[in-house]
């Protein structure tokens, strides 16, 4: 059985990392997926976003701050060294995936639909 991580990196959007989240709980929940993680790689951000987080989705996400050098890349590879999929799924956190976006291109027991999203 396929396992998918879900890597949400940001820095400082404490304004739309809410939606962000919650529109992947929405995908997955529409794709039927049971076997998943949300890891939140969270760039040093200097507003209230890791307090947020932590208070709305205590226990259902895995939340880790990184310092020094930082930049999306490092952010993604953090994400990715601290993953336990087998498909890694690369979200901003200044997006909304779309509710069908997981089913259209993953299943639980195939894991990616195509070579490359």
């Amino acid at each position: 059985m396929a396992f998918l991580s879900c890597i949400i990196i940001a820095r400082n959007q404490l304004y739309t990392i809410v939606n962000c989240i919650e529109s992947v709980f929405i995908s997955l929940e529409a794709s039927s997926i049971n076997n998943y993680e949300i890891i939140y790689i969270d760039s040093s951000s200097t507003d209230n976003t890791i307090t947020v987080l932590k208070e709305r989705f205590d226990h259902t996400i895995s939340v880790y701050q990184i310092s020094g050098a930082m930049n999306a890349p490092i952010a993604r590879n953090t994400g990715a060294s601290l993953s336990k999929g087998d498909t890694l799924l690369f979200i901003d956190g200044d997006m909304v995936v779309n509710k069908n976006f997981i089913k259209e291109v993953y299943s639980n027991s195939d894991g990616l639909k195509y070579d490359a999203v």
